[in-house]
């Protein structure tokens, strides 16, 4: 066997959600500019990334982050992921730094605060450990507001950046359940279809249904631009949700998702569209990828 490449990785996964979190590869990014290194990143390197990603080292579901040197932070966090999926995700900063921390890869600070950078800006994160393991993790957003508003959605910008679409549950779906799975994943592929082929600019589509049991209780379903459902409640569609319904919520507000996974945003005293979130990642494993030019399956596939 001729070894030309070698990648080493720890996974995290949040809310149920899983993230590669690449700490050392052939993925060569010299250049201190963020910007200039994501371009790089995003325009080349398409064998290896489609090692981490694809079946069988990987699956529809992983996301890809990887580690890099900063002059500015802690380090520089670059994301590569799936076609239709977006290349930022909150989750990623909290996952990278429980991954770098828990494994020794980044020294503890006394106040607990680790600035990320990133191609969208820097973000200061705070984790609490206790024991050398990462319990929580909170994260802030930027920034949020509702762009456009019509009877069948609201679309609301996250960081000035990325658009969510958020929808009332239609009635002929009973309710945001795992029995009504079939008819929401079937809503969920007509919409996204719909609207890609309109050309919409949207990062996702959120399927809501406020609970009865309390005004600040929403079940969800988030779609990414090719139907996926995402297992996680997402920092990016919790805040959408929260920005939507501005007028009704008061300052924390919970989004449930079918899958029973909860995330809990908090409003920002004396702000507009700015959230607390607290999450608690966990590792689950390392990995070391050897990626072989007689490789029948070097670029992996994904299951449809």
């Amino acid at each position: 066997m001729l070894i030309n490449k070698m990648f080493s990785s720890i996974d995290v996964h949040v809310l149920g959600e899983a993230y590669r979190i690449v700490v050392q590869s052939p993925i060569l990014l010299s250049n201190g500019d963020v910007h200039v290194n994501n371009q790089v990143l995003q325009n080349n390197f398409s064998t290896e990334k489609k090692l981490l990603l694809n079946e069988p080292r990987g699956h529809r579901g992983i996301n890809g982050c990887l580690i890099l040197p900063s002059k500015t932070a802690k380090y520089q966090l670059l994301f590569f992921n799936h076609e239709n999926v977006a290349t930022f995700k909150y989750e990623g900063l909290a996952a990278s730094l429980t991954a770098l921390l828990e494994t020794g890869n980044l020294q503890r600070t006394k106040d607990d605060i680790y600035q990320i950078e990133t191609n969208k800006g820097i973000y200061n994160i705070e984790a609490n450990i206790v024991n050398g393991e990462v319990i929580n993790i909170q994260i802030e957003n930027k920034h949020a507001h509702i762009m456009e508003l019509s009877d069948e959605f609201r679309k609301v910008s996250i960081d000035n950046d990325r658009n969510y679409l958020v929808y009332e549950l239609p009635n002929f779906i009973k309710s945001i359940d795992i029995i009504n799975l079939e008819a929401i994943t079937t809503w969920g592929i007509e919409k996204t279809s719909q609207l890609n082929e309109q050309s919409v600019c949207y990062e996702g589509v959120i399927l809501t249904k406020k609970q009865a049991s309390s005004l600040q209780h929403f079940k969800t379903v988030t779609f990414e631009k090719d139907g996926y459902i995402k297992r996680t409640p997402g920092i990016d569609s919790t805040v959408a949700i929260f920005t939507s319904v501005v007028r009704d919520a008061s300052t924390n507000i919970q989004n449930e998702t079918i899958f029973k996974s909860r995330l809990t945003a908090t409003k920002v005293t004396g702000s507009e569209g700015k959230y607390i979130l607290r999450l608690r990642p966990f590792v689950t494993g390392s990995h070391q990828f050897i990626l072989d030019n007689d490789d029948p399956l070097k670029n992996g596939f994904l299951l449809k």
